[in-house]
Parts: structure tokens; sequence; C-alpha cells
């Protein structure tokens, strides 16, 4: 029941009404709001009794800090690379494997028998 007294918070709410707000300053809200729904109300009643100036340069801190992101090309690229590289290792092993066979035959294959 405590955890959902936390959605009353001051936290919560904007700095400016929606409609005066620009699509990044939405956006920025929105990520305030998610992140401090995973967070424990015994927190968020201690991060109010912050002053206005201390929660400004934590919001700061925290939207400075998700703005840079690994990019899902890059990642699907080095697996790609990662899958490639696998399955030359197999080739390359299976004509090891394949010579090897050949050379330990020594009998001859006698047509007619």
């Amino acid at each position: 029941m405590n955890e959902n007294l936390k959605y009353g918070s001051k936290l919560y709410h904007p700095d400016k009404p929606y409609y005066q707000m620009s699509i990044k300053e939405l956006l920025q809200h929105y990520k305030i709001c998610k992140s401090l729904d995973k967070t424990k109300y015994s927190k968020i009643l201690r991060m109010e009794k912050w002053d206005a100036e201390k929660l400004k340069q934590k919001k700061q801190k925290f939207l400075n800090k998700h703005i840079t992101k690994k990019s899902r090309k890059k990642n699907v690229l080095d697996t790609k690379t990662k899958k490639h590289k696998k399955e030359r290792r197999k080739k390359e092993s299976k004509k090891i494997n394949f010579k090897k066979v050949k050379k330990l035959r020594k009998t001859k294959k006698i047509d007619g028998i």
C-alpha cells in the first residue's frame, strides 16, 4: 500500500504545464517519471526533502547520464562477425579431419571382389 503513495509525490509534477513544454522537455519528464516508478517509496520520501537547487542538479545529472547509448547496428555487426568466425573455425577443423582420414587409409580397393 505504501508504494502507491509515491505517485502523489511532488517529484512527479512537471515544472510547467504540459502544453507549454517542448518535445525534448516532455521526453525528459517522461524519463524522470519512469525512473521514479522503479524507485522505492522510502527513497522518494528522502528525495522530497532535498532543496530545489539540489533536485535540479540531480535531474540534470540523471538526464546527461542516459544520453549516449550503444547503437543496435554496431551490436548486430559484432554478433555477425562472431558467427562468421565460428563458422570458419568449423570449416577449417572439418578440412583437417578429412585430410587425416585420407592419410590413414593404407589398403586399396580391389575391383571385382
